[in-house]
């Protein structure tokens, strides 16, 4: 990483931190309305300082994507909303729920989402949506996407996690061969999950978005560029 650039990205645990050099005086970091971590730092500082603050504050990133993530779920998650499932258009209804309701099920093109009365809120809904596109996220991973990339990486993960994220698709924490991938990929077509993986999995030969990395991607994944791109499509239609 060239610390004296104006404007570069700080990978730090598997979180993406968008650095801008500014003639202020002190630190700040801030969560951008897209979910993004944005760090503004004096001319001046020098690059161990800046990642030393970003350690220092790993609390409250967490904070911030958590909170960025439960704001788009109340925004767009509610009875009748829709959202892409797999790259399909899928409607969520509710259905009242007896006493042990089943898992959310797909059929029709609709998300039949079981609740109980008393979890027939806007809470609760987020919770169980969310827990279904996680749900989906490991099926897939555990049916051969999983097993499939790390072949054709020839890298291996020792633990993998699925669960919802606000600025990020995934992360890998080197040191520990952890790997997280965002449950939202579930919205998107297929090959963006394949996709991710790789990438993630790339990490575990470099750790860095440098010239090396992105010859690996274009290596074990020619076209992940064009498939980065249909991540760009919005989630909820």
């Amino acid at each position: 990483m060239d610390g004296a650039r104006k404007t570069y990205f700080l990978r730090m645990d598997g979180t993406d931190i968008e650095v801008t050099r500014k003639d202020i005086k002190t630190l700040r970091m801030r969560l951008a309305s897209d979910g993004t971590i944005k760090l503004s730092a004096p001319l001046a500082a020098s690059a161990s300082h800046i990642e030393s603050f970003v350690i220092q504050n790993e609390a409250w990133i967490l904070r911030a994507q958590k909170k960025a993530a439960a704001l788009h779920a109340i925004a767009h998650v509610h009875d009748g909303g829709r959202f892409m499932l797999w790259g399909n258009p899928c409607t969520i209804r509710v259905e009242a729920a007896a006493k042990r309701p089943a898992a959310p099920s797909v059929s029709g093109g609709e998300l039949i989402v079981p609740l109980q009365p008393e979890n027939h809120t806007a809470e609760g809904l987020q919770k169980a949506c969310a827990a279904f596109l996680a749900s989906e996220v490991r099926r897939m991973l555990d049916e051969g996407v999983i097993a499939r990339m790390e072949a054709l990486t020839e890298a291996s993960a020792s633990t993998w996690r699925v669960r919802s994220m606000g600025s990020r698709w995934g992360s890998c924490q080197v040191a520990k061969r952890s790997i997280t991938i965002n449950a939202q990929l579930a919205h998107y077509d297929r090959r963006c999950l394949g996709y991710v993986v790789c990438h993630e999995l790339c990490h575990l030969h470099e750790p860095s978005h440098n010239a090396r990395f992105h010859a690996l991607m274009d290596h074990f994944y020619p076209d992940w560029k064009s498939i980065r791109k249909l991540l760009e499509a919005p989630a909820f239609v």
